[in-house]
Formats: C-alpha cells, structure tokens, sequence
C-alpha cells in the first residue's frame, strides 16, 4: 500500500477534467521516480516491486521530441514555469524552445509591432484648379500654389518626421517570456488556463502557446467517460433518439 499510495494519487490527478493535465505528466513522472527510489526500511519484496516499476517508468516518455513537448507545457504552466528540477542550462534550452514554438504558433498572424509614430498634422486640401473662361483659352489650367509660412520656408528641406522601428516578432516573444518568469507563480490549485485568461493581454503572443497546448488531455479518460455515459444513455430500446436529445441527456448525466 505504501508504495501504490502515490500511483493512486496521481492516477487521480490525470483523470481530472476541470483542469489541464499535459503539463502535469513531467512533474508528476518525477515525484513517482522519486517515490520510487529504494530506502533503509524497505523489505526485500518492497525493494523489489520498486524497482520493476521504477524500471517501467523511466522507459516512459523518454523520447528527445516527447520529452520536449512535455518541458514546454510545464514551462507554459504558470504553476511549473520555474522548473525547479532543471539545472540553468536545461532550463534555459526549455525557454528557447518555447520561444520557437511561439514563433512558429504566431508567425502566420503576426508579423511586426506597429510602433511607427505619425505626426498628427493638419489636413490640407487640394485647392480646385483654375477654371479656365473665354478670355484665358490658350493658357493651360494650373493649381493654385499654398503660400509656405517662413518657418517652412527655413525648415522645409531638413524637417524629417522622427519614428522608432517596430520590433521583430522575435524580440517581442523574448520579452514576453522573461517578463513571463518574472510573474509569481499562482498556487498549485489554481486552473493555469484562469491564469492565462487573466494575463493574455499582458502576454498575448505566449497565451496562444499556452490555449494551443494546455487544452490536450493527458489521458484517455475524458473520451472513455463520454462513451461510457452515452453508451447507459442510448440502448437498444432508444436507438431512435435524436442526436441532440443524446448530447442533453449526457451533459445532464455528467453533471449530476
């Protein structure tokens, strides 16, 4: 019991629904590769179930790109973001490849920060041309030329319009992150996405890394529950049910 103790607990905590559960698989594979870890008081039995499942654990998620995936949706996380776990270097290549997925998830929409400032000049308008009459037929018709006033008359010719350069989308996704780890981590039983509704316009660019990844489930158990409580709801005997009689019958069961 003392050993399957933290595999029923985190089994708990993945099958939730109310709350994201992808960025929990790395930190929650850690605590069990921890629990794991052979002690003194430990029986020889003990001793050895341990050992099979750290064994089994470790073959688990242990692909370069998975493991990738998973680092990302902890950083993501606002709970994780710290990745206690990792040494700078390890947390530092985390953040740059959340950088790039950022880049890759906002490049199609955005592309450079409109920061060019415009002078808010008055509006001229064209003056009408000279309508030409019976006595000026052979003059060709000119506009009209707007006197300049003496400070244009002197400053016309060097007068330049002052901008600052937009940044890049990069430089953006840069600052976002590490005005991200800045932020104080909200606590454990916080739902991370309330966060991000919270923060998406402190952070707009990383918010949609965050809505992208932190929506997929950790796990079957959403979708098996959904065929199991449609499978009590239509029988043989209410096979004739319309669709949306079903999806009303099964949220009503699911919330009850």
């Amino acid at each position: 019991m003392k050993v399957l103790e933290p595999l029923k607990m985190v089994t708990t905590v993945m099958c939730s629904e109310k709350a994201p559960t992808v960025s929990l698989i790395y930190p929650m594979r850690a605590i069990l590769l921890d629990s794991m870890n052979e002690n003194a008081q430990d029986s020889g039995l003990i001793k050895e179930v341990k050992s099979a499942i750290g064994d089994d654990l470790k073959k688990r998620y242990s692909s370069d790109e998975m493991k990738e995936f998973l680092l990302i949706a902890a950083a993501i996380d606002p709970r994780f973001k710290s990745l206690p776990r990792l040494n700078t270097e390890e947390r530092e290549a985390v953040y740059y490849n959340l950088e790039l997925k950022a880049i890759s998830t906002n490049l199609d929409t955005v592309q450079t920060e409109p920061d060019i400032e415009q002078p808010n000049l008055p509006q001229l308008s064209v003056p009408d041309q000279i309508e030409e009459n019976e006595e000026d037929d052979d003059l060709p018709s000119q506009p009209k030329m707007l006197k300049k006033s003496a400070l244009e008359e002197l400053l016309g010719d060097v007068y330049v319009v002052s901008s600052t350069p937009g940044k890049s989308l990069e430089e953006r996704i840069k600052q976002e992150i590490e005005l991200y780890k800045k932020e104080n981590s909200p606590q454990l039983s916080e739902c991370p996405l309330s966060w991000w509704k919270e923060h998406c316009f402190n952070f707009p660019l990383l918010a949609k890394v965050a809505k992208q990844m932190l929506g997929i489930p950790a796990t079957s158990v959403p979708s098996e529950r959904v065929f199991s409580t449609a499978g009590d709801i239509v029988t043989a005997t209410r096979s004739a049910l319309c669709p949306e009689t079903v999806d009303r019958l099964i949220f009503l069961k699911k919330n009850l």
